[in-house]
């Protein structure tokens, strides 16, 4: 009985493991899939390439402006926030830095402009366009002046009977590229006129100025300081006049103010002069507060010359003048042509006659400078 209960159970065995290795190998072909019966895939999507899309190249390039060629050639611009005239010729027409500084003023005037950095956003401006291609086109050559542009072939009027046939003609040489120009032989320029002599003139003299320079030559004593200066004033500064009280700080609050008695005293061109000269410290003081508070304080030392008080004092008058050797010939005097010593000056206004002032002895008259003359006046 035992080895058959043994035999059942191993047939019972060998079945139920045979039962569980089928049941298996069919759960594992519910999910084996075969790959030819998959269909193809279709492409929902473009494939992405390397390159940004159109759109994101249209963002990330540079926003160029608008520019309307208008018909006399030139540009219109419209400004936008934060335009500059310099900044737009450089960037918006390729200008450069010497280039767009000699347009600016075309530019200006073109448009009417007084302040070229006072831009409207909004406002049109008229760009030259044919002056800026000739000025690009001059800079681009290395200082070389441009080329003149060939001039336009000259038409034929047509006739009424129809148009007629022009005759064949052989090619220039600047028509057929490659070819050599032929040398064309220089132009043989007409002989100058011969210029017609002038009448027969006095020759000038060799140390005359080109332009005729007349002045009134005076002559000042050298005598004593005191008539030197009387006649030098009476020349330069009419209407002076001698022991003046001058007063300053008068206005002032603290009632503090300076008076002093002077030798000679004149105005002219809104300034007080005082010429003076004591040379005693108490006058030396006053004069320099009086030099402090805007009066011109002229010292004269008793051993100078004619020309040294003549400079001395129109230097402090701040006149046009200069100081040397002259010559000159006096006009109303025969055979007056002699070298003086002086200081040649023009008065201010209305007194503006020109003056040669010498120490030398002289006749006084109204002469021509010779020499000495060929320099403009030393300004103020």
């Amino acid at each position: 009985m035992m080895p058959t209960q043994s035999l059942h159970m191993a047939i019972i065995l060998a079945a139920a493991l045979s039962l569980s290795v089928a049941s298996g190998q069919a759960a594992d072909s519910r999910f084996e899939i075969d790959l030819k019966e998959l269909p193809k895939a279709t492409a929902s999507h473009p494939a992405r390439s390397g390159h940004l899309p159109s759109q994101a190249a249209k963002k990330t390039s540079p926003k160029t402006s608008v520019r309307h060629v208008a018909t006399d050639g030139n540009v219109r611009y419209t400004v936008k926030s934060g335009d500059h005239i310099f900044k737009v010729l450089m960037r918006n027409f390729g200008l450069s830095n010497q280039q767009a500084e000699r347009l600016i003023p075309e530019i200006a005037r073109v448009n009417g402009i007084d302040d070229i950095r006072r831009l409207r956003v909004g406002q049109e401006l008229l760009i030259p366009l044919t002056q800026s291609k000739r000025t690009v086109k001059h800079d681009t050559r290395s200082g070389t002046e441009p080329e003149p542009a060939p001039l336009p072939a000259q038409t034929a009027e047509p006739s009424a009977e129809g148009p007629a046939t022009p005759p064949e003609t052989a090619p220039s040489p600047q028509q057929q590229p490659g070819t050599a120009l032929p040398a064309v032989p220089p132009a043989v320029s007409p002989a100058p006129e011969q210029a017609i002599a002038p009448a027969q003139q006095t020759a000038p003299h060799p140390d005359r100025p080109a332009q005729s320079i007349r002045v009134a030559v005076h002559p000042v004593p050298a005598k004593d300081m005191n008539g030197i200066v009387d006649i030098l004033l009476d020349l330069l500064a009419p209407g002076w006049g001698r022991n003046r009280i001058v007063e300053t700080g008068r206005e002032s609050t603290d009632g503090s103010y300076i008076s002093i008695k002077v030798g000679r005293y004149f105005e002219q061109s809104g300034h007080r002069y005082i010429v003076n000269s004591e040379s005693d410290p108490l006058t030396l003081t006053m004069l320099r507060l009086l030099e402090v508070n805007g009066d011109r304080v002229i010292n004269i030392g008793r051993e100078e010359g004619v020309t040294a008080v003549t400079s001395r004092l129109v230097a402090k008058m701040e006149l046009p003048r200069r100081e040397g050797s002259f010559r000159v010939k006096c006009l109303d005097l025969p055979g007056g042509d002699f070298q003086l010593q002086g200081v040649w000056v023009s008065p201010a206004a209305p007194y503006g006659q020109q003056l040669l002032i010498t120490g030398d002895q002289v006749p006084k008259c109204t002469a021509e400078l010779l020499s000495g003359g060929e320099l403009p006046l030393a300004g103020k």
